[in-house]
């Protein structure tokens, strides 16, 4: 059996974890706890300068903890915070990111700007990679276990949009007929599209066009698919572009593109740029890493002209 201890939780640290000391001083980082909170943890690995530890019980909760929304997002990789309240993750994220500027970044600034709320905390999820696994002649859909790669086909996640929910029940009524996958990401938009990218280890795919008329028979929103052989492009079936609407303005996503996951929080985001930068017209504006134009194009509304530059 690993070794338990008893620990105090001092804060969270980038990437979700809380942070607690041993006696002896040595770091251990734990997932699923909260500041404050004394907790009973299991040590699993030692590392170079740190412990990693799994959550064993909560003894003293910490009042920001609540009960996660659904079953299995608790202990699996769909979602990072669900058991901390919305209003106390904002305050998490903030720490972390004054933690993160001042130690990397050697900066603290003198004023930082609150962080603005998303209208949605639920079901708001665009993009979505799940893991595959063979289980005797069927292969399961899901997240991985943290810590592990047990699998875990969770259903009705709470952050996973309406969209792709429907598109992964359809798809999960078609795993016999799929080829042996490694993941499945399903990328949704606002307007209601859903583009399938699959992913394979073996050199090549059958043929998927019968597939694909079974799946959108079972899930009309789905308007293409992608596959991919070791990571390289095989097939193409239907549409790849996504559309995606912000100022007006309407973008394309294809396969490999990123977007925003929560595109009501885009589109705040979009407007907070537009109004801090206001621009009267007569600037040239430069956007690294533009991607699709998410503020390129709005902000080519305002100014005299944008450059956007992006990698590869």
């Amino acid at each position: 059996m690993s070794e338990r201890v008893e620990v105090l939780i001092e804060k969270l640290v980038y990437g979700g974890n809380g942070l607690a000391r041993l006696d002896s001083g040595q770091a251990v980082f734990v997932p699923g706890v909260l500041p404050g909170e004394k907790v009973l943890i299991e040590i699993r690995r030692k590392r170079k300068g740190f412990l990693e530890a799994k959550l064993a019980q909560v003894l003293e909760p910490s009042e920001d903890r609540v009960a996660p929304p659904c079953n299995g997002e608790k202990e699996c990789t769909g979602a990072t915070w669900p058991y901390i309240s919305y209003p106390a993750q904002l305050r998490f994220k903030t720490d972390i990111l004054l933690d993160s500027l001042k130690k990397i970044g050697g900066m603290q600034p003198k004023k930082l700007l609150p962080i603005l709320p998303s209208p949605r905390t639920d079901r708001y999820r665009l993009r979505t990679q799940f893991n595959v696994r063979g289980k005797g002649d069927r292969q399961q859909i899901g997240f991985f276990r943290q810590g592990s790669y047990d699998l875990i086909e969770v259903e009705n996640a709470f952050l996973i949009h309406p969209l792709i929910d429907r598109t992964l029940k359809a798809i999960r009524t078609l795993a016999g007929e799929l080829p042996l996958l490694s993941e499945i990401h399903i990328n949704a938009s606002p307007s209601g599209e859903v583009h399938l990218l699959l992913f394979t280890e073996s050199g090549a795919y059958p043929e998927m066009n019968g597939l694909f008329v079974k799946l959108r028979q079972r899930a009309p929103e789905v308007i293409g698919m992608t596959g991919f052989a070791n990571r390289k492009k095989a097939i193409s079936l239907g549409r790849n572009q996504l559309t995606l609407d912000v100022e007006g303005l309407q973008l394309k996503a294809t396969e490999g593109n990123f977007f925003q996951v929560n595109w009501d929080q885009n589109r705040n985001m979009v407007r907070t740029v537009l109004d801090l930068c206001a621009l009267t017209g007569t600037e040239t504006v430069l956007d690294l890493y533009c991607g699709i134009g998410n503020f390129s194009l709005p902000l080519s509304k305002q100014c005299r002209s944008v450059i956007g530059i992006e990698s590869g």
